[in-house]
């Protein structure tokens, strides 16, 4: 899911010649995103199972233990989930 939607974030950057931040001048190219020393997509590789593996140990200890983690695999799921949490307008007064 990262990995993906990393992938097509870089390519649309590319693709439009966007700036990352504007007024740098500093924009993707298919050489410094794939071809670097160090590129982004690899970086994200390479550290993802360290990562998961770091936030569940995380979640794990007693000081965390009052909190409620939810592990969405879609966006779909994680706007359906945003929508749940609305308060509606009535309720806010």
């Amino acid at each position: 899911m990262t990995l993906s939607r990393l992938v097509r974030r870089i390519a649309a950057r590319i693709r439009d010649g966007s700036e990352l931040w504007p007024g740098t001048g500093n924009r993707e190219t298919i050489r410094n995103q794939f071809f670097a020393r160090d590129p982004l997509v690899w970086f994200a590789i390479r550290t993802h199972r360290g990562r998961r593996r770091r936030i569940a140990e995380m979640l794990a200890r007693p000081e965390y233990a009052h909190l409620q983690a939810h592990r969405f695999t879609r966006p779909a799921d994680t706007d359906r989930w945003l929508q749940a949490q609305r308060v509606p307008a009535a309720a806010r007064i």
